[in-house]
C-alpha cells in the first residue's frame, strides 16, 4: 500500500469506527459475492464516472447542449447505459427521472473516490457536495478529459473491499431502522438513500457477482 492509500485507509478507518463499522477478514466472502469476483480497473471506473457524471449534471440543470456536444465529440456517449442515454438526450425528462439521477450523485462520489479524485467519502449521515463533483469532472471541471483519465489511480484492493463491507453494514443498519425506528440508537444516524446509492456503486467497483452497472444490487 503506497503512502496515498495508507493515508486514506487511516481516514476511512477513523470514519468506520466513528460510525459503528468494523474491520473484517475474508472480505470477499463476507460481501456475499463470489471468490471469482474481480475489481474494475481504474480506466473502467473513470469512464463510468464520466458517463454517470453527465447524467447527474443534467439532473442539476447543467448546460444540456454543451454537454451533448462534448459527449459526442469525445466518445463518452458510448459509455452511457441505456437509461442514462434516454435521460441525457431527452427533451423533457420527468421529475421522477430528474430526482432519481440526482441521487446517483452519491454513487458518483464513490466512483471518484475509488480512483483517487476525492480524498475521503462523506460520513453516512451526510450527502455529497454536487458543487465539488462539478469541479472534478470534465467538461466543467478543472481537468481536461485526458488529464482526468491519465491521473485516475485505483485505490488498494483491500481498502476497496474493506469499504464495500463497511458500506454494506451501514446499509443493513439503515434498512433495519426503516423497519424498526430506534434500532441500535446508540450508533450514529445514516442517510438511507445516500448509503444505498453508495452501496450499489462500491459493489460495482469490486465486481460484486459480476453484475453490470444497471443491475448491480445492494444486498445486505
Amino acid at each position: 500500500m503506497d503512502r496515498r492509500h495508507a493515508g486514506c485507509a487511516v481516514r476511512c478507518e477513523a470514519n468506520l469506527m466513528a460510525c459503528g463499522r468494523f474491520r473484517m477478514t475474508n472480505t470477499t466472502a463476507q460481501l456475499g459475492g463470489a471468490l471469482s469476483d474481480s475489481l474494475r480497473s481504474a480506466s473502467e471506473i473513470a469512464h463510468r464516472a464520466l458517463a454517470l457524471g453527465a447524467a447527474v449534471s443534467i439532473s442539476f440543470e447543467a448546460e444540456r447542449e454543451e454537454l451533448h456536444i462534448w459527449l459526442r465529440e469525445t466518445g463518452i456517449a458510448a459509455y452511457l447505459t441505456e437509461p442514462e442515454r434516454d435521460f441525457v438526450f431527452s427533451a423533457s425528462p420527468s421529475e421522477k427521472e430528474i430526482l432519481s439521477f440526482s441521487w446517483r450523485s452519491e454513487g458518483l462520489t464513490v466512483l471518484l473516490w475509488a480512483i483517487g479524485k476525492i480524498d475521503e467519502l462523506p460520513l453516512p449521515n451526510e450527502q455529497c457536495s454536487t458543487e465539488a463533483l462539478a469541479d472534478i469532472l470534465p467538461p466543467f471541471g478543472e481537468e481536461t478529459l485526458n488529464q482526468f483519465l491519465s491521473s485516475s489511480q485505483l485505490r488498494s484492493p483491500q481498502l476497496l473491499l474493506d469499504t464495500a463491507h463497511a458500506i454494506q453494514e451501514l446499509n443493513a443498519l439503515a434498512r433495519q431502522r426503516q423497519r424498526k425506528p430506534g434500532y441500535k440508537s446508540e450508533l450514529p444516524p445514516v442517510d438511507f438513500e445516500a448509503i444505498n446509492e453508495r452501496h450499489r456503486a462500491i459493489n460495482w467497483v469490486v465486481g460484486y457477482c459480476g453484475q453490470d452497472w444497471e443491475n448491480v444490487t445492494a444486498d445486505t
